[in-house]
């Protein structure tokens, strides 16, 4: 391999990109007002985020368990279906 492919330019701005927007996103975060009151508002939301989910599963009125059993019955039909076509063929 050459040392022109591995050091391919668009590697390097791929990276610059990626670097300059990682930093634009940390300037706005720490160096606002605003951004630091939208950092602050995410730090305390994550600090509960279990909780917090459960609220808004419960404030959706959907049971927490709701999904586990339709997808255990999506599975037993599939199971069945898939059993009636084996039968079927042999």
């Amino acid at each position: 391999m050459t040392e022109k492919e591995k050091n391919k330019p668009e590697d390097f701005w791929s990276g610059f990109a990626f670097g300059a927007s990682i930093a634009a996103t940390l300037a706005y975060f720490l160096g606002t007002k605003v951004g630091r009151k939208y950092a602050r508002n995410l730090l305390d939301f994550s600090e509960d985020l279990e909780g917090n989910v459960k609220n808004l599963i419960k404030s959706l009125n959907v049971e927490e368990n709701s999904f586990g059993d339709e997808i255990k019955k999506f599975a037993k039909q599939n199971l069945s279906e898939v059993i009636n076509k084996l039968k079927s063929k042999s």
